[in-house]
């Protein structure tokens, strides 16, 4: 009975500490349970917001937490239960970042057209006349919206997403609908990869760069309100 009263006091002190959460597309924390919950009360912040917490196993919405919101929704709640002795911790560091990471965005996006560029050309027959040659560019591009936006609303990231360490979540928390994902994935399309465009893609690629380094967000991201977050 002992064991069992400082495990569950242990749990409670736990849970009164270490809170993360998603501002202007930006993790936040740690701060007290208080605190948030203080943020919450006041308005500064909706219920709509993404919050974190070791005992959590992913970002979930504020508003399907008791902590936060008296009534949550059914639809999202998630009732916590107090770790056991052998289980493991469910994550170590919150997943979100202050930071853009262009340069592992880059490179995942690399790695997913390194791997799609073959599959094309197996599948249509299809090669580049030169290593420069914009139109097998613009058509893999092309092809690239509807396989990624595929991987994206149905596993939930691409492979180069999933080596690099990142996700695309909605603000609630949920990977993208097919239809979320094409817009995504056509918006970078053009205002990120120009369509291969020679020059006008050299101009797409550096602005983007510049605004994520700089803002932390990308324009496609922060036209469909989505959240990325990393580990």
């Amino acid at each position: 009975m002992d064991i069992v009263y400082l495990e569950s006091l242990a749990y409670i002190v736990d849970m009164q500490q270490g809170w993360y959460y998603v501002e202007n597309h930006k993790q936040q924390g740690p701060i007290d349970l208080i605190e948030l919950t203080y943020l919450f009360k006041s308005r500064k912040l909706p219920l709509s917001t993404l919050v974190w917490h070791r005992s959590l196993t992913d970002w979930v919405s504020a508003d399907s937490r008791e902590e936060f919101n008296p009534q949550p929704s059914k639809t999202f709640h998630a009732e916590p239960t107090p770790p056991t002795p052998n289980a493991p911790s469910a994550r170590k560091v919150p997943i979100a970042s202050v930071s853009g990471h262009p340069w592992r965005r880059y490179f995942a996006r690399a790695i997913d057209t390194a791997l799609l560029t073959p599959v094309f050309s197996f599948i249509t027959g299809i090669l580049p006349v030169s290593p420069t040659d914009y139109r097998f560019s613009m058509m893999v591009i092309s092809f690239a919206i509807l396989v990624h936006a595929a991987l994206q609303s149905s596993w939930g990231s691409t492979p180069g997403k999933a080596i690099l360490g990142y996700k695309i979540r909605t603000r609630t928390g949920h990977k993208l609908s097919f239809g979320k994902a094409i817009s995504r994935e056509a918006r970078i399309a053009w205002s990120g990869l120009g369509f291969g465009i020679p020059l006008y893609s050299i101009y797409t690629l550096l602005k983007a760069f510049t605004d994520l380094n700089n803002t932390g967000e990308t324009s496609w991201d922060k036209a469909d309100d989505l959240v990325v977050t990393h580990r």
